[in-house]
């Protein structure tokens, strides 16, 4: 439809079904009216002329008795603006010359605008009521088919920001948080080769959630989220200790009564000894699966002694043990062991301890001195200076604050349940949380097979709580190897996480990947891999070829062809898009 293709306006399409109004009858007699003057024709030209006329109508005619066709009538409104009444008359003219050119006619009823605005926001069948209402133009239901606004794949949430527009022109409101029968959680899959508008797509996404107030949390491998923060009056917490640090042996609340939102102090206590096995295991990977059980039995062992059961996550920063006393308790335990098997493996955990706090004491041994960032609505991690440190440590510390701060993240969330499960707030009305992983991979990986369980955890949970973990990589063929070769337990557990991780994900964004990671469909590739029940072929062979921010956008088994559109504003404050 050319009229929907008008910039700079507003254009509004209504149809209606009449079932009172006798189409059949009326052209009857328009075929008897028109073969009468094709008959009395002075010439052959004029013959010809109505006899066109005529052959559409006989088809019509025998469609509506035959074929079920219908008629609907048709109004169709363009609605024009200006910042000066000047420039607004200047747009009208240009309008209506426009569509007198394509050979209809149009005209402004200068009196009649109060209802026409009306008509803007009212049904056709409402219309009827306006004191200026006139019939619409009939059409048939294939001519109004043929109509390319009719032909649109589009996405239309109720409460959806415009994010860009499909292969077809169609709009595309969306809804991170939209509700209904077949979107039923939020978390986000983007990944998309270097240069092919990954972190732009992804900032895009930050950005839309931020300005609606939600809380917003971002691990950032080189920095790219600092101006968003500035934005919006956020932090920006350097990793490397220069802001503080967080005490690995500090219990947080991390589980809560489904039905109360109360913490659950024995649950959160028990999650934190799983968890200080996954801290054992990422700064000594060589570590076996039960030497890091052994360190977390002996820091359960250390919690007891010195009275923490009754209320772990109640206790003050300052009250809870650091790495220095923990080594200083196994000390004491190796000199008291008698059994030579377990002093050797208390030896071996105590040599691990020892050479994080000699090489590392200044991010890991000591109380949390990290400012309380609760009530901040944007916090970005820059994890760029870390980059220096091995990476084993840089996986702890990073693992290490991405734990406490899923906690403030749920703290709200739980606030938010109650308040809704009280009715004091409506669903509209809830306030969210996104916590976005760039570059998941260098986190998420066969080697890390008790963090990808961590994310298979929070990914589960995180609905009950109104919130979304949004990851982003370009590196897919390093998050999701083929694994048909492993053999070692502890790699086909971490990929039997991360496909768990994949299958978590309402939404899966694809952008520019080359060739090579698509692969054919005799050796298919990791994309061809991942979405091979989604994607069609032809789809597949297109993706090396899209341009900067086209992707194809993947709701469950639903999908969008699009183009993430950004606006001269956004990429300034982006920083231009990588």
């Amino acid at each position: 439809m050319k009229f929907t293709r008008i910039p700079d306006v507003t254009v509004v399409v209504d149809t209606v079904q009449r079932n009172n109004t006798n189409y059949q009858e009326n052209i009857t007699k328009a075929v008897d009216e028109l073969t009468r003057q094709r008959n009395e024709a002075k010439s052959q030209t004029n013959y010809d002329a109505i006899n066109e006329e005529i052959m559409p109508l006989r088809e019509l005619s025998l469609a509506l008795r035959k074929n079920g066709e219908i008629i609907k009538p048709l109004y169709l409104r363009i609605y024009c603006y200006g910042v000066t009444l000047d420039q607004l008359e200047r747009k009208v003219n240009e309008v209506l010359t426009r569509v007198r050119n394509e050979g209809f006619k149009a005209t402004v009823f200068l009196a009649e605008n109060v209802d026409e605005y009306k008509s803007m926001f009212l049904p056709a069948s409402e219309q009827d009521k306006l004191s200026s209402h006139r019939e619409g133009i009939p059409l048939s239901g294939q001519i109004i088919g043929l109509g390319f606004a009719h032909n649109q794949t589009s996405l239309t949430d109720p409460f959806g920001s415009y994010f860009g527009y499909t292969q077809t022109s169609g709009l595309v409101y969306w809804d991170l948080f939209h509700v209904d029968k077949q979107r039923t959680y939020y978390n986000l899959f983007l990944t998309g080769d270097l240069g092919s508008g990954k972190s732009t797509t992804l900032k895009k996404v930050v950005l839309e959630r931020a300005l609606r107030g939600d809380l917003v949390r971002v691990f950032d491998r080189v920095g790219e989220f600092s101006g968003l923060a500035r934005k919006f009056n956020g932090q920006i917490v350097q990793l490397d200790g220069s802001n503080g640090i967080i005490n690995m042996f500090q219990i947080f609340a991390t589980v809560f009564n489904e039905k109360t939102g109360d913490v659950d102090e024995a649950g959160s206590y028990k999650n934190h000894l799983k968890d200080l096995s996954t801290k054992y295991r990422l700064f000594d990977p060589q570590a076996t699966a039960r030497t890091a059980g052994r360190f977390s039995a002996l820091c359960d062992e250390y919690y007891r002694a010195h009275g923490y059961l009754e209320h772990p996550t109640q206790f003050d920063a300052e009250e809870y043990p650091v790495l220095s006393d923990i080594i200083e308790y196994l000390r004491k335990i190796i000199g008291s062991e008698e059994r030579a098997e377990y002093r050797r493996e208390y030896e071996t955990i105590s040599m691990a301890l020892e050479s994080l706090q000699q090489q590392n004491g200044d991010l890991f041994d000591g109380y949390t001195t990290l400012p309380n960032l609760d009530d901040v609505q944007f916090v970005s991690y820059d994890l760029h200076a870390l980059e220096t440190l091995d990476e084993p440590i840089q996986n702890l510390q990073i693992y290490n604050a991405m734990n406490a701060t899923y906690t403030v993240c749920i703290r709200q969330g739980r606030e938010q349940m109650r308040l809704y499960n009280e009715h004091k707030i409506t669903l509209e009305e809830v306030r969210h949380f996104l916590w976005v992983a760039d570059e998941c991979h260098t986190i998420i990986n066969i080697q890390n097979a008790d963090v990808a369980e961590w994310f298979v955890r929070i990914m589960s949970e995180d609905r009950k709580f109104f919130g979304s973990v949004a990851l982003a990589t370009q590196r897919m063929e390093r998050m999701f190897p083929s694994g048909s070769n492993a053999q070692d337990k502890e790699t086909v557990r971490a990929i039997n996480a991360i496909n768990q991780i994949y299958t978590l994900c309402q939404y899966k964004i694809v952008l520019r990947h080359d060739i090579s990671t698509i692969g054919t469909p005799d050796a298919p590739s990791v994309i061809r891999r991942m979405f091979g029940t989604i994607l069609t072929e032809g789809e597949f062979q297109r993706i090396p070829y899209f341009d900067k921010g086209e992707a194809e956008l993947l709701i469950g088994a639903e999908k969008l062809h699009m183009h993430f559109h950004v606006t001269d504003y956004e990429l300034e404050l982006f920083g231009g898009g990588a």
